[in-house]
């Protein structure tokens, strides 16, 4: 993410400079554990959080700091797919599953609404700041700005498209329904019911 953070382009699909994305960046870029940043980099998806920090060019160290609370997010869910696999031996396996399971949920949900929280306390706190325009940012403004207007003036209106093309359009939304309807009504006989926890050697590949 820092090595692709040097280029404008990659900056500019980030959206760097926009208020939402700054937000995020004050909130991540504080010292130590805050709830924002526990829940955004614990919560967040991984893969594009990361990557997001490397961007911004955080502190490697501070993020690592507030990932560290991951372990109680990490653990419901390593003990669900554990636990998931001893289902049917007794009641006790069973039940400490689904326990498990919605443990890994209550957290993952909880973290979102944490994020989401202090997003909009920071931005209710510091949107004028936030919305500064930095020097630093010229060249993306422009760039959105350029991006903004070719795309009001490239609009297509379905009424400008070609009769054929709108035909084609049309079959392919029907070919893709009557799909889905097939395969929700034969759904019993194309797919065969084989649990996590049944015997590899069972498993029917072909009736």
């Amino acid at each position: 993410g820092q090595f692709l953070g040097n280029r404008l382009w990659v900056r500019q699909q980030v959206r760097v400079h926009r208020v939402g994305i700054r937000c995020i960046e004050s909130i991540m870029s504080k010292r130590g554990w805050t709830i924002g940043k526990v829940a955004i980099l614990c919560g967040g998806p991984d893969w594009p959080v990361s990557v997001l920090a490397g961007v911004l060019k955080l502190s490697l160290v501070q993020c690592e700091i507030g990932t560290i609370p991951i372990i109680f997010f990490v653990a419901p869910c390593a003990l669900s797919g554990s636990l998931y696999l001893q289902v049917g031996r007794s009641d006790l396996w069973t039940r400490s599953g689904t326990l498990m399971i919605i443990l890994s949920l209550m957290v993952n949900f909880g973290l979102w609404g944490l994020a989401a929280w202090a997003i909009q306390n920071e931005l209710e706190q510091n949107f004028d700041t936030l919305n500064q325009k930095l020097p630093q940012n010229v060249e993306l403004e422009w760039l959105g700005y350029r991006e903004a207007e070719i795309s009001r003036r490239i609009v297509v209106e379905w009424e400008d498209v070609d009769v054929y093309i709108r035909s084609i359009f049309i079959a392919g939304g029907i070919v893709q329904i009557c799909v889905c309807h097939v395969m929700m009504f034969t759904y019993s006989s194309l797919i065969s019911d084989f649990q996590v926890a049944d015997d590899i050697d069972t498993l029917v590949w072909f009736d």
